[in-house]
């Protein structure tokens, strides 16, 4: 399993931890409690495929999105700024992880709740 070590990279982070503290999740953030602060960040699988790799070995290759929630534009994208530079490139051969690469992100500003989002999407190859 890839999230676990996902997690711990970010968790790791000392900038990342003071802006979000504890408030790292898998697929859904909580709506009530000290949890429910912003900013917080919100990661979930969003697709998974397997590609060959030039050993012919079969790679797992799992989207992900990282939605990173706060009060301001500014501070999701620096969040998320931070997201990138901790995984992009990254490897952790002993949790199986071959290559982490950051694609895309775009800004969603939900109107009914006031709250800014910016959601990375993280290409992850790992051995199966």
């Amino acid at each position: 399993m890839i999230e676990p070590a996902l997690l711990q990279r970010l968790e790791s982070d000392p900038e990342i931890v003071s802006r979000v503290g504890q408030r790292i999740f898998w697929d859904k953030r909580p709506q009530s409690g000290p949890l429910a602060a912003l900013p917080a960040i919100v990661f979930a699988q969003v697709t998974i495929g397997y590609v060959g790799s030039h050993d012919l070995a079969l790679l797992g290759d799992v989207q992900l999105q990282y939605s990173i929630f706060a009060e301001t534009r500014e501070e999701t994208r620096v969040i998320a700024d931070l997201i990138r530079r901790r995984l992009h490139g990254w490897r952790e051969l002993a949790a199986g992880i071959q290559r982490v690469r950051t694609t895309t992100s775009v800004d969603v500003y939900e109107e009914d709740t006031g709250i800014y989002s910016t959601v990375l999407t993280v290409q992850v190859w790992h051995s199966s």
